[in-house]
């Protein structure tokens, strides 16, 4: 139950794939989300898990560590007691850190698989145009780093795993409670790969203050962020299966589920097409071993024959004296 979106070419890890990380000692789960304290959390988990440490770390926490993961398709059943959490941010905020560390400074080489998403992207780009290029990209076809947080949290199926929501403005409260709750050793937090201090609203002019507010409607409404104020309206923490309930059936998650769903089809029948394709290119490939076969047949029996015009020469000779 992969995420309908592409994974990215550089997404091979088992947790990658399956966009968790399992602490099975403690029955916790933890769903990475970009640009949302990920690199923090991940470099928690090589300390909780005891898994040993390269050079780098924590700057390789992403790509050099094969994080034990839960399968997608037993979240809801093998996994269904487990804490599940999520760290979800202010989308005005969030998109500005995307910015800051993937597009604004063009000393950040190596990330610009992000550029992958649009013709239109590029390194140094202004803030500006960055927002009218990652607003007119459906989340089917962003990067992690700016699709939005409902779509990487809700699976094909239409099921949202997650039973704890945590807000990365009080991060540092969440983790105490998941503490607490699960026995976990997560240790203080130190903001890892943070782009410089800023102020988000700084960025933003009306004119974009809305659009961003169109194009992450659904964080928005569920989650029920504001531009420039602290998040003290949605009862982050646990998750209440009645508010779960009512945001799977709202018109726009019906909508949203749908359209990875159509998104997953035609990712099936991309992936049958190049499936037939590969098995016509094997036949072609087995026809002409077989051929090669049948010439190579041919020349050996031919270097026989001439090898053996000696051997024919004598029994010819013996043939006609013994007749005479």
């Amino acid at each position: 139950m992969i995420p309908s979106f592409s994974l990215p070419h550089h997404y091979k890890l088992n947790y990658q794939k399956n966009s968790n990380i399992l602490a099975e000692e403690y029955k916790v789960i933890y769903f990475n989300t970009q640009k949302n304290a990920n690199s923090t959390m991940k470099a928690q988990f090589v300390e909780v898990l005891g898994l040993s440490k390269t050079k780098d770390f924590p700057k390789d926490v992403h790509y050099s560590y094969n994080f034990p993961a839960a399968m997608q398709s037993e979240l809801l059943s093998t996994y269904r007691k487990y804490l599940k959490f999520i760290i979800l941010r202010n989308p005005w905020e969030r998109l500005v850190s995307c910015y800051k560390s993937k597009i604004e400074s063009s000393s950040k080489t190596g990330e610009d698989y992000i550029l992958d998403s649009s013709p239109d992207l590029y390194i140094g780009m202004p803030f500006e145009e960055f927002v009218e290029v990652v607003c007119s990209i459906p989340d089917s076809k962003a990067d992690f780093h700016f699709c939005s947080q409902i779509y990487l949290a809700l699976y094909d199926d239409g099921t949202f795993p997650m039973n704890y929501l945590c807000n990365m403005e009080n991060l540092a409260f969440h983790i105490k409670e998941i503490k607490e709750k699960t026995g976990i050793p997560f240790t203080s937090l130190p903001q890892l790969n943070k782009s410089a201090n800023f102020r988000y609203e700084t960025f933003y002019t009306p004119d974009l203050v809305e659009k961003v507010a169109v194009r992450y409607q659904a964080d928005v409404e569920f989650f029920q962020y504001k531009f420039g104020v602290e998040n003290k309206d949605f009862p982050f923490g646990k998750v209440s299966e009645s508010w779960k309930d009512e945001m799977l059936n709202h018109p726009m998650m019906i909508t949203l589920i749908k359209e990875k769903n159509q998104e997953l089809l035609q990712q099936v029948k991309l992936k049958k097409l190049a499936q037939t394709k590969e098995i016509k290119k094997m036949e072609k490939d087995i026809v002409k071993l077989q051929n090669n076969q049948r010439e190579l047949h041919a020349i050996k029996a031919s270097f026989v024959w001439k090898a053996a015009y000696p051997l024919r020469k004598v029994i010819s000779f013996f043939l006609r004296k013994n007749t005479h």
